[in-house]
């Protein structure tokens, strides 16, 4: 590729107006470096070692990305080479180009297409009965033990302590359920907020009793839990407990995941499971995974990026990636042949069909896409 070339293209890149065809051009020119024989290795005596300048370049260049591209890349000891050529972030091998979402050329055809998840979930009250929220109008929904519960807009309901019902509220228990494509927010009795992801429940009390708050949870959740300090709050999911007396905390604890992950944002908690208990401080995650617990310090705007509206891959492989579009947009997924060991890092609305999602991960070029039905089928 000349220069002159070159040049246009990081113009169109920086501006946003790069169609699709010359944003696949620059990919294949950049990858073509990683594979190109040179001198050109990382020179870490005089750039510095290659890990802390990639914490360094992400720490900078994120927060100016409000949804990226989803590609990968040439490995870092190429960076130094293209680092003039256009604003980019590698990360283990892989870069971010930053992505105007009002440009027309992202927008896929529509020949089949799904639109993203909502506010949908069911609520199960104690004698069985079932409630469609999103059907449900604004208002009271029902009374359960001492509560009355309300559905106060569009994807909230709150329960309401109202001693004046003098229910026996022992043993009362509510289950909130997301369905894939769907996302929900609860305000238990106790005032602690919960937020729902695609595919996930809760069940809980409808009027906290006794010495102790528990809940019991599947899939993604995120709460902020109202301080307590003789009560303690409890969440359960899959052997793992996490106990709080008020915090703010996210669980992921899908079934089909490698590990169960617990992310601190504020205050502290004890996550115990299978003998071994761990405290976390903020910007700290719990993993527990073939039984065995560890910690390790994360990215809560990464882990988060679920609640804010945005998918957030870091060095994600293609599984990884497939399984959350599943959950949001009802769909299921079938790998035909080898599955790429490559990986991934970019940022993502949740706002869009999937046929634009799906055109962003095609973008890469390791990854071909195609619909049969509410099935897509995944080839290298």
């Amino acid at each position: 590729m000349d220069k002159e070339l070159l040049n246009r293209l990081t113009e169109k890149i920086n501006k946003g107006t790069a169609s699709a065809e010359e944003l696949a051009l620059f990919n294949a020119y950049m990858n073509s470096l990683s594979r190109a024989d040179g001198d050109q290795d990382w020179a870490e005596q005089r750039m510095g070692g290659s890990e802390a300048v990639r914490k360094e370049l992400w720490e900078q260049i994120l927060p100016m990305l409000t949804e990226t591209r989803l590609m990968k890349t040439f490995p870092w000891r190429r960076i130094a080479a293209a680092a003039s050529v256009v604003l980019c972030l590698s990360v283990g091998g892989y870069y971010l180009l930053k992505d105007k979402t009002e440009n027309p050329e992202v927008i896929a055809a529509k020949q089949q297409d799904f639109t993203p998840g909502s506010n949908k979930a069911i609520l199960t009250l104690s004698n069985g009965k079932q409630i469609l929220l999103d059907e449900a109008g604004k208002g009271k929904l029902a009374a359960e033990g001492n509560s009355v519960i309300n559905k106060i807009g569009n994807g909230r309901v709150v329960y309401n302590d109202d001693r004046s019902l003098n229910d026996n509220a022992a043993n009362v228990l509510n289950t909130m359920a997301t369905p894939r494509g769907g996302q929900y927010q609860l305000t238990l009795a106790d005032g602690t907020d919960v937020w729902l992801n695609a595919a996930s429940s809760i069940t809980y009390p409808a009027t906290f009793t006794g010495k102790d708050r528990e809940v019991e949870i599947t899939g993604e959740v995120y709460f902020q839990v109202a301080h307590n300090a003789d009560k303690p709050f409890r969440v359960k999911s899959n052997g793992q407990t996490v106990e709080v007396l008020g915090t703010h905390f996210n669980i992921n604890a899908y079934d089909n995941e490698a590990a169960i992950k617990t992310t601190l944002v504020e205050g502290s908690v004890a996550v115990t499971a299978n003998n071994q208990k761990k405290f976390l401080k903020p910007g700290q995650q719990a993993m527990l995974s073939s039984n065995t617990l560890t910690t390790k310090s994360v990215d809560i705007n990464e882990e988060l990026a679920w609640k804010q509206g945005y998918f957030d891959f870091t060095d994600a492989d293609i599984k990884s990636i497939m399984r959350q579009l599943s959950r949001w947009y009802d769909v299921d997924v079938e790998f035909v042949g080898p599955v790429t060991t490559e990986t991934f890092t970019g940022r993502i609305s949740r706002g869009r069909n999937i046929s634009q999602v799906l055109k962003i991960v095609e973008g890469s070029k390791y990854v071909h896409l195609t619909f049969e039905e509410r099935r897509i089928m995944v080839r290298m």
